[in-house]
């Protein structure tokens, strides 16, 4: 943040007088530079959550100046409903979700074509699917979709016959940027009139575990390889606009 414009708002935050302004002009004027230090801050807080999103943080983030960041923040991108005709992109999405850690070597393409792995993606749309692909532009740049994997074709997160799993990705040039959190918090609004809850399984390791945590997610089992973790779609608990992002 500029150290120009952090004196000026802490001067009006603390009352100074003005030598040109009565005092219910000073007060207006004190009210409306407390609201811009409010949004300036949000965005500050919320620059930093979606670094956790990903290892791949904007870049020179902790130097940007107050300008640059709200520059940054102000991108645009936007959602839809995913379709049949999404599908290859939905494989490259659960391909990126396959968590590999750091220095570790990078998985097979082969290794979508296993039972385990597939059936979170093939064959979509069926009766139950429901996802949302986010846009930069005419461009996919991520995508977050809710699949029944129930009975023999349980999944990794399965916790009863009745809750969706989860899967979400963003392309790595487009992780920092808040599209994963923006994505989630969509897809959980859009979900409460179909389910009563959404799960999802995650490695202990994997940095997207905090901002499942953020989104509401607790879990409910820690057995290795994996943790799994349930949301519960109470009305009203998890919004868009309650998450501090920009409503499209």
């Amino acid at each position: 943040m500029d150290d120009l414009w952090r004196r000026g708002i802490s001067r009006y935050r603390e009352g100074a007088p003005h030598p040109t302004l009565s005092r219910g002009e000073r007060e207006i004027q004190r009210r409306r530079c407390l609201a811009v230090f409010r949004c300036f801050s949000r965005i500050s807080c919320l620059l930093h959550e979606n670094a956790l999103e990903s290892t791949h943080a904007m870049p020179d983030a902790r130097h940007a100046s107050a300008s640059e960041v709200i520059l940054y923040r102000m991108t645009t991108f936007a959602f839809r409903s995913l379709t049949p005709a999404d599908e290859p992109f939905l494989w490259d999405m659960l391909y990126l979700a396959l968590y590999v850690p750091p220095g570790q070597p990078a998985l097979p393409r082969d290794v979508l074509r296993h039972p385990q792995i597939r059936r979170y993606v093939q064959g979509w749309r069926q009766a139950d699917d429901m996802g949302l692909l986010a846009l930069d532009g005419d461009r996919p740049v991520g995508a977050a979709w809710l699949r029944m994997l129930t009975g023999e074709n349980r999944g990794y997160g399965y916790v009863d016959e009745t809750t969706p799993e989860l899967s979400i990705a963003v392309l790595p040039e487009c992780r920092g940027r808040g599209i994963g959190s923006a994505l989630l918090a969509r897809l959980l609004e859009d979900a409460r009139s179909r389910f009563a809850a959404v799960c999802l399984s995650v490695s202990p390791e994997n940095p997207a575990r905090r901002l499942y945590e953020r989104m509401g997610f607790r879990v409910v089992n820690d057995e290795p390889p994996s943790i799994t973790m349930v949301k519960a779609l109470d009305p009203g608990e998890v919004r868009a606009s309650e998450a501090g992002l920009r409503p499209l």
